[in-house]
C-alpha cells in the first residue's frame, strides 16, 4: 500500500473547486488525512489569492493510475493543461510524496552503493571497503 501526499490549490471559484476535488479523492481512495486550508497570495503573476491544503491517503494503485485519476479531476473542474506555469488555476493537484517509491529508491541506492564498495574490494583490489568498516573489523 502506497502512502500518497497531495497538494491542492485553486484561485478561481476556490471553495467549490477544492470541495469538488476533495470529495472525488475521498470517493475513490477513502479516508484522508488533511492539513488546514491556507490562503496564499499569487506568486509570479497578478491574480486572486489561492486556497491551498495538503492531504494524504493510502492506495494500492500504481502511480500512473493515481496521476491519471487526479488529472481527470482537474479536467472535470475545467482545468486546461498547457497554460503558463504561473497563472490562475481552476484547480491544481500535485503529487508531493509517494512514500513507497521514495523508500524503494533509498533501498536501491543503498544497494548500488554496497555493490560499488564490493567492486572496489574484490575487483579493484583496494581498501575502500575496509576503510568504510568500523576499526574493530579492520
Amino acid at each position: 500500500m502506497t502512502h500518497v501526499v497531495l497538494s491542492l490549490g485553486s484561485n478561481i471559484d476556490r471553495e467549490s473547486n477544492i470541495r469538488f476535488a476533495w470529495s472525488k479523492i475521498v470517493e475513490r481512495f477513502g479516508e484522508t488525512e488533511n492539513s488546514p486550508i491556507y490562503e496564499t497570495g499569487s506568486m509570479g503573476f497578478e491574480g486572486p489569492s489561492f486556497l491551498n491544503f495538503v492531504l494524504g491517503f493510502h492506495s494500492p494503485d500504481p502511480i500512473f493510475i493515481i496521476r491519471e485519476y487526479l488529472r481527470s479531476i482537474e479536467a472535470a473542474a475545467g482545468r486546461i493543461r498547457g497554460k503558463k506555469a504561473f497563472d490562475n488555476r481552476i484547480l491544481d493537484i500535485d503529487i508531493v510524496l509517494l512514500h513507497y517509491w521514495f523508500a524503494l529508491s533509498v533501498i536501491i541506492l543503498a544497494g548500488i552503493h554496497a555493490l560499488a564498495a564490493l567492486r572496489h574490494h574484490f575487483i579493484g583490489k583496494n581498501d575502500t571497503l575496509l576503510r568504510m568498516l568500523p576499526k574493530k573489523f579492520n
